[in-house]
C-alpha cells in the first residue's frame, strides 16, 4: 500500500488533487468522521466497478446523500426507490448530474429523503434480524 501511495504522489495527480477547492482527500477516518463528512456532503461518488449495494452505499443513502455511481445500479436500488443517480461509465455524465443537482436543491431533497427511506425500509436493524432469525430457524428445521 505504501508503494502504491508513493506512486500515485509521485504521478503528480496528487498534487494537483490536494490543490482542488473542492476536493479533500481524508485517508482513513473513523466511523463518526465518516458520518460527520457525510453530514456535510451534497453528494457521494461510487467509483467501484465491482461492488453491489456497499455499505459506503448505504451509509451515505442512510444520511441522505445523493449517491451517483459511476458503473451501474446495483439490484436496481435506484431505479426502483429513485435513490440514486447513474452515471453509465461517463465522466462527462457525473459532473453532468453534480452540476444539475447542486442546482436544484427541491431534487437533490426528494432523492436524498428516497434514499434515507429505501435505507430503514430494507436495511434496518430489524429487518436484518428477522432474516437472520428466518435463516437460522430454516437451518434448524434442516437439521432435524
Amino acid at each position: 500500500l505504501r508503494k502504491v501511495h508513493k506512486n500515485f504522489e509521485a504521478s503528480g495527480l496528487y498534487q494537483d488533487m490536494i490543490n482542488q477547492k473542492n476536493l479533500k482527500l481524508v485517508g482513513h477516518v473513523s466511523n463518526k468522521e465518516v458520518i460527520d463528512l457525510l453530514d456535510k456532503s451534497k453528494f457521494y461518488l461510487h467509483t467501484s466497478a465491482t461492488e453491489g449495494v456497499s455499505n459506503s452505499i448505504l451509509e451515505a443513502m442512510s444520511r441522505g446523500v445523493v449517491v451517483i455511481s459511476m458503473f451501474y445500479d446495483a439490484d436496481n436500488v435506484f431505479s426502483k426507490s429513485k435513490a440514486g443517480l447513474l452515471a453509465n461509465d461517463n465522466i462527462d455524465k457525473a459532473v453532468e448530474l453534480i452540476s444539475t443537482y447542486s442546482e436544484d436543491n427541491g431534487m437533490r431533497k426528494e432523492i436524498g429523503e428516497s434514499a434515507i427511506n429505501y435505507v430503514s425500509v430494507n436495511h434496518s436493524r430489524e429487518k436484518i434480524i428477522d432474516e437472520y432469525i428466518g435463516v437460522l430457524n430454516r437451518i434448524k428445521s434442516e437439521c432435524k
